[in-house]
């Protein structure tokens, strides 16, 4: 039976003996004090004495007040004599009166407040109890429940026996244990109670929650309308700004003419005023008002016109002397001779015609009537068509009075002035052509910096474009390798999927292991080496030659595409191997192969080294003490220095060591041994991590070199690149910092990005002429050069994990490459650096052994084959 808390009664056994039972619950019994009935019972007494109290006060009280009244009949009835003793009684009841009632509230108060400071104990007793009670009840039950599975045959006869137990002299447990089972009761309500107060208060919360969030959409809403209006305020007033500068120029224009306006009047007043002209006997003659008008408007535009003189000076030849409007009514002296060369020289063609219509008279002097110039516009009028009045300009159509008039004012103008007006219009047409150029420079320049801009931006996307097999291997990972159980599917006929991937079916999955799958990079490392058009610089893409690999092992088009994503799948799926991670990225085109190359350098290295210190002391053992080794590996790895091991890393290289060989000394030929699944141990698996991680980390160093170069600027030049480079890896050339800054801006670039410029160095793009190429990375001596050692007979060396592959390649070739690695043995100042180390620590430890002994020390030292 159990109550609703998730505890059990105490009543009964769940196996073991009655006494056992008896004591548990003595003892919980001891913690459980004071119970709730307790408390009940300690609270019913407190009211009770507190009743006791409030009754003798009232008793008391009521005692003092007939003792007054008795005293104030008796001092009524009494002489005058018994007053001031009568006074002084009343006066004494009073006080006693007054100090009872304080004494009884003061002791009253002190019950209650020990009342309830009993009650708060109490109260604070319980709970802890009932937790204790809790936790032992439970740990009972489980250990009943254990007991009864063990034994379920001695549990009848255990009960039988615990029953008779218990129903003879385990009545007070029985009461105790009904107690107990009160209180949890009682506080299994409280806490429903106050779970469902939680329930209520988180609802509550909630609501609160919901109503601010919905606020604070409305709030969100209001604003962004807020910023709304705002920007077309600032349109709106960046569109009055603009109003207000055109209305400031006009009105500075506006200035300028009334200025000009004003001197021109000046210069006028002082100019003979020309008389008046009185149309009265034309106004007589026509009648009409409307035509009066019209000829008026005629005359004052025949006013304005230039006179024959002025436009025979324009048309360079001799005046025509054609007659005014006013008549002459007497020839002058002298005007016959003009009029005989005017006569003979050649007419004026006005509109390509030569005018006869103009009537002369026998004077000397051309005369012209008013009704000849004005016939024309009478016509006019009468049609009601007043645009005629333009054609007294006659002589000149299409030619504006006001230019005419300026360049005959210039034309009979000094020469100098016409020369200084001439040069002001060159300085000035000067000054325009020069701002016509520096604007035309600024907006080639723009031009060309919208279109840098333009290739930067198509530049980056397409560097942030992930190719066909990295968006593949981003669908498996999405879907979960549950989705790939049984099939797998292809990635399409597109001409960016590589050729023996492109398939648009299914695939099966024939779940290739761990070992099939390092098994088939290895082969494919092995022929991709020894391939010539990787020594001679014409290799294509790894994905390429996986598909050409596969091609010839496999032969049938279905099989290789089967073969072929079951590879990839396999590739994703025990990438936590450093192999098949490496050869992974290399073929997704993430890092470059020469990465695998170095990383099989460093381990040609340290094969190396180890050998040359087994054989150091005389006959190789095959073994290393650690010590040593700790001291070659720490020199070999530069740690502590620029460019090499932090000593964080290097404590786990040597941590990795000790898991795979405990031991003091090392057989160093199982360091990098593989297992039947192509497992290394943990010291090559840490370095081969720590060689991408380094890789990695030398790459972030490097932008952050880069952004300080540049001044915190997205953009740099290739000589920035290149002091970047150099100042991050202290052992790299100048030389090898060029060719890699010119790989990473392509000709006739000079300035890029710097997130384009890292994704080129990072991805391997920094070939440059002659094939050279180097791999950085603090590769344990902070960088190695793979294929920058010139040769006779090769471009570069290649390095193979072991020794034995470089002895099958027969030829010039394998030649060529063994006596590449034997120079590269010489050269190897790491490892010498290495030995020395290791050399420096032995005779130390010599001179130490033998402090006395210095020419034993020294001999020592001269025999010492290293």
């Amino acid at each position: 039976m159990q109550s609703s808390s998730g505890t059990r009664k105490i009543r009964g056994s769940h196996g073991g003996s009655p006494k056992g039972e008896l004591g548990r619950f003595t003892q919980a019994s001891d913690i459980y004090t004071p119970s709730p009935s307790t408390q009940t019972t300690t609270a019913t007494k407190a009211a009770k004495k507190s009743s006791e109290l409030s009754s003798l006060l009232r008793t008391t009280h009521q005692a003092c007040d007939q003792a007054i009244s008795q005293l104030l009949d008796f001092i009524i009835t009494s002489s005058s004599g018994g007053d001031d003793i009568a006074g002084e009684i009343l006066e004494e009841l009073w006080q006693a009166r007054g100090l009872l009632a304080k004494q009884q509230q003061a002791s009253l108060k002190a019950d209650l407040t020990a009342t309830k400071e009993e009650l708060h104990a109490a109260e604070k007793k319980a709970c802890e109890a009932v937790e204790q009670l809790n936790l032992r009840l439970e740990a009972e039950e489980a250990t009943a429940k254990k007991q009864a599975a063990a034994g379920k045959k001695k549990t009848g006869t255990s009960r039988n026996s615990d029953g008779l137990g218990v129903g003879t002299g385990g009545n007070g447990e029985r009461d105790g244990a009904d107690d107990l089972e009160e209180d949890s009761l009682e506080f299994s309500e409280k806490s429903r109670h106050l779970l469902s107060l939680s329930k209520a208060s988180v609802a509550a919360l909630e609501t609160l929650n919901s109503e601010l969030k919905i606020e604070n959409s409305k709030l969100l809403e209001e604003l962004k309308c807020s910023q709304k209006e705002l920007r077309a305020l600032s349109d709106r007033t960046a569109t009055l700004e603009i109003t207000a500068l055109e209305v400031l120029d006009a009105k500075t224009r506006a200035q300028a003419a009334e200025i000009e306006l004003e001197e021109l009047k000046v210069k006028h007043g002082q100019l003979t005023p020309r008389p008046a002209q009185e149309h009265h006997e034309l106004r007589a003659l026509l009648g009409e008002e409307s035509k009066i008008e019209i000829a008026l408007a005629a005359l004052d535009e025949h006013s304005s016109l230039m006179s024959c003189e002025d436009i025979a000076i324009l048309l360079v030849t001799e005046p025509p002397h054609l007659p005014s409007i006013v008549q002459t009514p007497e020839p002058s002296a002298g005007a016959g001779a003009p009029v005989e060369a005017a006569a003979v020289a050649a007419p004026v063609e006005v509109d390509g015609q030569v005018p006869t219509d103009l009537p002369t008279s026998s004077y000397p002097t051309p005369v012209v009537t008013l009704e000849a110039p004005l016939e024309a516009p009478l016509e006019a009028a009468a049609a009601a068509q007043p645009s005629t009045v333009s054609r007294f300009a006659g002589l000149l159509p299409g030619v504006a009075p006001k230019p005419l008039s300026e360049a005959l004012s210039r034309a009979r103008g000094p020469t100098n002035n016409r020369y200084s007006s001439l040069e002001t219009a060159a300085a000035a047409l000067r000054l325009e052509c020069i701002a016509l150029e520096t604007e035309l420079a600024t907006y080639r320049e723009a031009e060309r910096k919208r279109e840098a801009a333009r290739k930067r931006r198509d530049e980056e996307t397409q560097l942030e474009k992930k190719n066909t097999l990295q968006q593949y291997l981003d669908l498996l990972a999405s879907q979960g390798e549950e989705t790939w159980k049984d099939q797998l599917i292809g990635m399409g006929q597109a001409t960016d999927v590589p050729k023996f991937f492109r398939y648009s079916g299914k695939i099966r999955n024939k779940h290739m292991s761990k070992r099939d799958t390092e098994k088939l990079v290895k082969e494919l490392w092995k022929e991709r080496l020894v391939d010539p058009a990787v020594s001679a610089g014409r290799a294509g893409e790894l994905v390429d030659f996986v598909g050409g690999y596969l091609q010839k092992k496999v032969g049938i088009a279905a099989a290789v595409i089967e073969l072929g994503y079951n590879f990839l799948y396999g590739l994703w799926l025990y990438q936590w191997d450093a192999d098949c991670e490496l050869f992974l990225k290399i073929l997704t085109g993430e890092i470059r192969e020469e990465v695998y190359i170095a990383q099989n350098k460093l381990q040609y290295d340290l094969e190396e080294l180890f050998l040359l210190m087994d054989k150091a002391k005389g006959q190789a053992s095959g073994s290393i003490p650690k010590e040593d080794l700790r001291i070659a590996l720490a020199t070999f790895f530069r740690v502590g220095q620029p460019g090499g091991k932090d000593l964080g890393r290097f404590d786990e290289v040597m941590q990795a060591l000790d898991e795979d060989q405990p031991g003091a000394s090392v057989e160093w030929k199982k360091v990098f041994e593989e297992d039947r699944e192509f497992n290394q141990g943990e010291f090559a698996e840490t370095l081969r991590d720590q060689f991408l991680q380094e890789r990695i980390d030398f790459f972030g160093a490097l932008e952050m070199a880069l952004y300080e170069e540049a001044n915190d600027e997205d953009e740099c030049t290739k000589a920035q690149v290149i002091r970047a480079i150099l100042s991050t890896d202290p052992a790299c050339t100048e030389k090898a910092a060029g060719v890699a800054a010119a790989g990473a801006f392509g000709p006739g670039v000079e300035s890029s990005s710097i997130k384009a410029v890292m994704k080129k160095l990072s991805r391997g793009m920094l070939r440059g002429g002659g094939g050279d190429l180097e791999v950085r990375g603090s590769l344990g001596g902070g960088s190695i050069s793979v294929a920058g050692r010139k040769s006779g007979s090769g471009k570069g060396s290649v390095m193979v994990k072991g020794r034995a592959s470089h002895s099958n390649n027969s030829g010039a070739g394998g030649g060529a490459k063994a006596g590449l690695l034997t120079v590269a043995r010489k050269q190897n100042e790491a490892i010498g650096k290495a030995m020395e180390a290791v050399r420096q620590e032995w005779i130390k430890r010599q001179i130490n052994d033998k402090p006395s002994d210095d020419s034993g020390g020294n001999k020592a030292a001269e025999s010492d084959p290293s």
